[in-house]
């Protein structure tokens, strides 16, 4: 379980393999999603309000793409092959967005 929560770490901070998404902490959710209710459901922000702030000052990617729109709407166009997408606040704060079955 260390060795599973450690290699989760890696994946998520930049530390371990860049490719190796299996490990990276997940949330799974429906498309199309407001990028402001997501990073407030997930816990990535804690309300609505500090995801606007978190967007307008620079803070959020989607996929390495950073978000400037506060009404963007996440859709299933934006998934990889995965069927998922990488949600990111900051540097160290990265998530996985998968879609719902």
């Amino acid at each position: 379980a260390a060795q599973e929560a450690l290699k989760g770490a890696q994946a998520a901070f930049g530390g371990g393999a860049a490719g190796d998404v299996d490990a990276m902490p997940k949330y799974e959710s429906s498309f199309p999603v407001s990028i402001v209710s997501l990073l407030a459901d997930t816990g990535l922000c804690s309300s609505k309000g500090d995801a606007r702030r978190s967007i307008a000052g620079g803070g959020i990617r989607v996929n390495g793409e950073k978000v400037t729109d506060p009404e963007l709407s996440l859709d299933s166009g934006m998934l990889d092959d995965a069927n998922a997408l990488l949600l990111q606040k900051g540097k160290k704060n990265k998530l996985r967005i998968i879609k719902q079955p």
